[in-house]
């Protein structure tokens, strides 16, 4: 399971948990972690890196912009 975490002073410029669990759920689309077809729960995702619904709901309307996910 991973966890995003935000680590004050690591970057000088601001990233939201948004663009984080953005990042995190591309880069396990990308990678295969997370497999074609794949049904993906925005309560499965909150429990998996341990966060609220609403950064994981704007996370994936981010994603379904791009067209990696159907939201």
């Amino acid at each position: 399971m991973a966890k995003v975490s935000i680590q004050p002073g690591a970057n000088k410029q601001r990233v939201s948990l948004r663009q984080k669990l953005y990042h995190q759920i591309k880069h396990e689309i990308i990678t295969g972690v997370l497999k074609p077809a794949e049904q993906l729960s925005e309560s499965d995702l909150s429990v998996r890196y341990e966060v609220s619904g609403t950064p994981v709901r704007e996370a994936l309307t981010s994603l379904q912009r791009d067209q990696l996910v159907e939201y």
